[in-house]
């Protein structure tokens, strides 16, 4: 009975150091999809902001062509 219970602890310790494992590699990749979802959102707006000054420029030309 005794070795029945032991057993039984030693299987849930095993089970539970698994799903810890999982945990932490899961919690790994998400973070390294939020660290590039990051440099994304970084680089998407310096290329809008890029292209507003580009806009900015143009618009400031058409200006004085008209005026």
């Amino acid at each position: 009975m005794l070795v029945v219970g032991l057993l039984a602890v030693v299987l849930s310790i095993g089970r539970r150091d698994a799903q810890i494992d999982r945990n932490i590699q899961d919690i790994t990749h998400l973070r390294k999809i939020s660290e590039d979802l990051l440099k994304t959102t970084i680089s998407v707006q310096m290329s809008l902001q890029f292209h507003d000054e580009q806009l900015s420029a143009l618009y400031e030309r058409i200006e004085r062509l008209e005026g």
